[in-house]
């Protein structure tokens, strides 16, 4: 019997040794009240790992500057 992925568009390859060179830290952000009526930042889990940093081409820079949501660099963990 042939196997077969389900997915139409899997086509991830894994990173080679040595390609994730970068050391980041994935932190969840979680906002807590302040005494001044405002909110304050705090980081309970974080995770550090390594990573392949990528910059995205000028179009996808372009296209999330239009929406103010900008795209500065792809990760691959």
């Amino acid at each position: 019997m042939k196997l077969r992925q389900a997915q139409a568009s899997a086509t991830y390859l894994l990173p080679d040794p040595g390609e994730l060179d970068q050391r980041i830290v994935i932190r969840r952000r979680v906002d807590v009240p302040a005494d001044d009526f405002g909110v304050t930042p705090t980081y309970p889990e974080q995770i550090r790992t390594w990573a392949k940093k990528a910059q995205p081409g000028a179009a996808a820079y372009q296209g999330s500057v239009q929406i103010e949501n900008r795209v500065t660099h792809y990760f691959t963990i």
